[in-house]
């Protein structure tokens, strides 16, 4: 369940910070499984509860150990072993780094259910169907219930913790959906969420597209069509600036739609609506240099020159492109008072060593499938 959304994974970052409260301290009842041989704290005791919402040490060590081997995988792709006390920023080593990812996965958990009861969302018989069918496919692919839920053990977690984490990942579509739906009480209308928009860097501008390279291959094309495309856009660019008509939108639609080689023009007559950092960096830093109305000049990028018109924004485009951004403002405003309580014992806790128990446990599973498959060859 990495990452449920965006909005609530901001939302959480603001709820840690903002915490306050009296800790943690309802005990658990457990003392076996990989979850309390790896921590030393027993499966069912609560270390996390947000506004009366309780995450049991299985769900934290859960994604206690998700977010290792994200950071392993990190080290990794940089050909490094993991090392536990290189510092990130500032004073945070990657250890401190895994532990508050694993605390704010938790408190993502907490936050959709608090969201969920309030706004008494269900899933509804579609989902429901889709979850059980997800079930039965994993139970049948790994031999059983039994073998299955041997796994979920393996994890670290009880077969009800399991079934939490993944009913979240449902709730949370639920709840967008939920938001999404006019007349809801999260809904929120197109002029808003434009405005929104614009506020962070959205705009809507057309433009025309002299490429220097294949279409299909990126490849550069020749020398003598390169400097053919320069001067047909230096041209453009004149015809453009010497324009005294009254309707500027639609000479440039009209020169666009003779010499622009973007092949998304066709889809895109009225231009490209984008936010920060979904066009080359140049082009983007271009269209946000005009003003409404004005024309740039030659823009060359690795595609090749381009004339940028910037137009008035496009505010049902913007707003569906920033609609899961504002999500987490939203959600951020409703959740504002939220307390968050913590034990004192997650802290203490030595993640490395934690980590080493989950990989004993899944190195010896390996082994074992091993050796059966051995066997059944033999």
């Amino acid at each position: 369940m990495k990452r449920l959304t965006c909005a609530l994974l901001v939302l959480t970052l603001c709820l840690t910070m903002a915490a306050c409260g009296e800790k943690t301290e309802t005990k658990g009842t457990i003392t076996e499984g990989l979850c309390y041989e790896a921590t030393g704290i027993s499966p069912d005791e609560t270390v996390v509860t947000v506004d009366g919402v309780e995450i049991p040490m299985d769900i934290y060590y859960y994604f206690l150990m998700e977010s290792t081997i994200y950071a392993e995988q990190f080290f990794g792709y940089y050909g490094m072993e993991l090392d536990w006390e290189m510092k990130f920023s500032g004073e945070s080593t990657v250890a401190d780094v895994v532990r508050e990812e694993a605390y704010l996965n938790a408190v993502q958990l907490a936050t959709i259910e608090t969201l969920v009861d309030k706004y008494d969302i269900a899933l509804n018989e579609a989902a429901k169907k889709e979850m059980d069918d997800q079930l039965a496919a994993a139970i049948e692919q790994v031999g059983g219930k039994e073998a299955y839920y041997e796994i979920v053990a393996n994890m670290g977690l009880r077969p009800e913790s399991y079934e939490r984490i993944r009913s979240a990942q449902y709730l949370q579509m639920a709840l967008q959906q939920y938001y999404l739906t006019e007349g809801s009480e999260l809904y929120v209308e197109d002029d808003v969420l434009a405005a929104f928009a614009e506020e962070n860097g959205v705009m809507t501008a057309d433009h025309i597209l002299f490429g220097t390279v294949d279409e299909l291959t990126r490849q550069p094309l020749d020398e003598a069509t390169i400097a053919e495309r320069k001067a047909q856009a230096e041209k453009t660019l004149a015809d453009l600036r010497a324009y005294a008509g009254d309707d500027l939108y639609g000479y440039f639609a009209e020169l666009g739609a003779e010499y622009s080689t973007d092949p998304g023009r066709a889809l895109n007559p009225e231009g490209y609506t984008f936010g920060p950092g979904q066009m080359v960096q140049a082009f983007e830093s271009g269209a946000a240099a005009l003003n409404v109305g004005e024309v740039s000049e030659l823009i060359e990028t690795e595609f090749g020159y381009h004339i940028i018109l910037r137009k008035e924004l496009n505010e049902q485009l913007a707003a569906n492109l920033v609609r899961s951004d504002y999500f987490a403002k939203l959600v951020d405003e409703i959740m504002s008072g939220t307390t968050v309580e913590e034990s004192d014992k997650l802290a203490a806790l030595d993640v490395a060593a934690a980590y080493d128990a989950f990989l004993a446990v899944q190195n010896a599973g390996e082994d074992t499938a091993e050796e059966s498959g051995e066997s059944a060859e033999g």
